[in-house]
C-alpha cells in the first residue's frame, strides 16, 4: 500500500511540475512578444523619423524630447531611446536557461 501512495505523490509531483514547467514558458512567450513589439515600436519609429529627419515628430510622444539649441539633451535622449530598446530585447533574454549559462556575464 504504501508504494502504491508513493507511486502516486510522485505522479502528481512530476503533473505538477510540468504544468508549472509549462505556465513558465507560456508567461514567457506572452512577456517576451510584448517586449519585442515595445521595442518593434521604438525602433521603428524612433529611428525612421530621425533618419528621414523628422525628429520633430517625437514631441508628439515626448513632449520635451527633441529642444532646439540643447545639443547635450538631445544627445541624451537619443542614447536613452537606443539604450531602451537594447534593454528591452535583451532583458527577457537573460531569462532563457541556456543563454544564461553559457554567458553569465550577460546577466
Amino acid at each position: 500500500m504504501e508504494t502504491a501512495l508513493t507511486k502516486t505523490n510522485q505522479s502528481k509531483s512530476t503533473s505538477a511540475k510540468s504544468a508549472l514547467k509549462r505556465a513558465m514558458q507560456a508567461w514567457f512567450v506572452v512577456a517576451f512578444t510584448g517586449q519585442v513589439i515595445f521595442a518593434s515600436y521604438i525602433v521603428l519609429f524612433y529611428w525612421i523619423t530621425a533618419i528621414s529627419g523628422d525628429t520633430h515628430l517625437w514631441a508628439e510622444v515626448l513632449p520635451k524630447g527633441i529642444v532646439k539649441g540643447d545639443s547635450f539633451g538631445n544627445f541624451v535622449l537619443a542614447a536613452h531611446i537606443i539604450l531602451a530598446a537594447i534593454i528591452t530585447i535583451g532583458g527577457p533574454l537573460q531569462l532563457i536557461p541556456k543563454i544564461r549559462n553559457s554567458a553569465p556575464s550577460f546577466h
